[in-house]
């Protein structure tokens, strides 16, 4: 069975490029990249995991600071808005039940 990759990405996308070439070439033998997911909506990685027919995920933490208000004026997002997104991350990460997540430039 092949190893299962979860990528997060943040902007171009360069690093995500060099991984999937090296699974299209077999560098990375019995590898799939099953999940790209970024926390810009214009970055240009997604639009190469697209492309190259691979899942995408656009998950934005804005949503959650306006959800979670900060008490703190010199902190954009509190403490349970930051939680309460990475908590719905791995929720999502963990539903394609990858072997690794690859942090390539998140």
């Amino acid at each position: 069975m092949p190893s299962k990759l979860v990528i997060l990405i943040s902007g171009n996308g360069s690093n995500l490029q060099a991984i999937i070439d090296a699974v299209a070439a077999g560098v990375l033998a019995d590898t799939i990249i099953a999940l790209v997911v970024s926390n810009r909506k214009d970055a240009y990685g997604l639009e190469r995991a697209r492309k190259a027919n691979i899942p995408t995920l656009y998950h934005n933490l804005v949503p959650y600071g306006k959800a979670h208000p900060s008490a703190d004026p010199s902190t954009k997002y509190s403490p349970a808005a930051r939680a309460a997104y990475d908590a719905d991350l791995a929720e999502k990460v963990l539903a394609v039940n990858p072997d690794l997540v690859v942090c390539a430039g998140w």
